[in-house]
């Protein structure tokens, strides 16, 4: 039974970390464009509204090419796939550990299926924020070539120690309750869907019995 269980987990993970990275990596490479001018405006003091969105766009395409809407977008895709993998590796580790597997298990303890969320969150982010400030980087300083200068150049400068993790404090205070509510949900929808599925099967088949 036992390894029935592990091995069920093991797919469920499988699965989970195909399909997660790769809806993240369609994802980001659809909203890269849009996550480009939002950059933009983060670093500026400017007011925003979509004409002016739309205006900045097209100098940025007239400027650099087509091509620059989507600067940044190789660190996205790198980091996605282990984002991805860790997030829900831990995820479906903490739920066996929390033993919240059921819809009612999860009903009885939402603070640790909350708690599991957030950690998988926390883990994947930590691990992996220095690829989500290379993107952003290589969006506001065109003098980067790729991925690997911006790490080396991190790596080389004074501020070495701190240079792939600046803001990421911010980032923690962000993503911790969101993964926490969203893993959260998710789980709750999911395991009563299928529950209910599974009732409505099993009544099905008593039906055709009989």
């Amino acid at each position: 039974m036992g390894f029935k269980n592990r091995s069920e987990t093991e797919s469920q993970v499988r699965n989970a970390l195909i399909a997660g990275s790769i809806s993240g990596m369609v994802t980001k490479t659809l909203a890269a464009p849009i996550d480009r001018i939002k950059i933009y405006y983060q670093v500026r003091n400017k007011p925003f509204s979509f004409s002016e969105g739309m205006s900045v766009a097209k100098k940025i395409i007239k400027k650099r090419g087509i091509h620059s809407m989507w600067r940044g977008n190789s660190a996205s895709l790198i980091r996605v796939v282990p984002y991805a993998a860790i997030q829900f590796t831990v995820h479906e580790q903490l739920k066996s550990i929390f033993d919240i597997r059921t819809y009612e298990q999860k009903l009885k303890k939402p603070g640790l299926c909350l708690t599991a969320g957030a950690l998988a969150g926390l883990t994947a982010i930590s691990c992996t924020y220095p690829l989500d400030v290379c993107r952003a980087r290589m969006i506001t300083d065109h003098t980067y070539k790729n991925v690997w200068e911006v790490m080396k150049r991190a790596f080389t400068s004074k501020d070495h120690k701190y240079g792939l993790y600046r803001g990421f404090m911010p980032a923690v205070i962000a993503i911790v309750p969101y993964t926490g509510v969203s893993f959260f949900v998710y789980e709750l929808f999911k395991t009563r869907y299928f529950a209910q599925a599974k009732y409505s099967n099993d009544r099905l088949m008593l039906a055709i019995q009989k």
